[in-house]
């Protein structure tokens, strides 16, 4: 699953909890996680993209769920 770099480390340590090693990606200037990050991060361990919303800055919801979907990523 990919999460972003800069985040509470809860995001990361619930992924442990289940076994899933977390991939961290890179943010962009609104601290958020940067999509076209995401886009290189891609591969076919990916199952997931977390987006983080960040002191009430949300991040880029729809290039992600448009980059998941292009992906096969529910």
């Amino acid at each position: 699953m990919i999460v972003p770099s800069f985040t509470f480390v809860a995001t990361a340590h619930a992924l442990s909890w289940l076994g899933v090693e977390p991939l961290f990606c890179d943010i962009d200037d609104s601290y958020t996680i940067d999509p076209r990050a995401v886009e290189r991060a891609l591969d076919d361990d990916v199952s997931a993209i977390i987006g983080v919303h960040v002191w009430g800055h949300p991040c880029d919801v729809d290039a992600l769920g448009a980059i998941g979907r292009s992906a096969g990523i529910p």
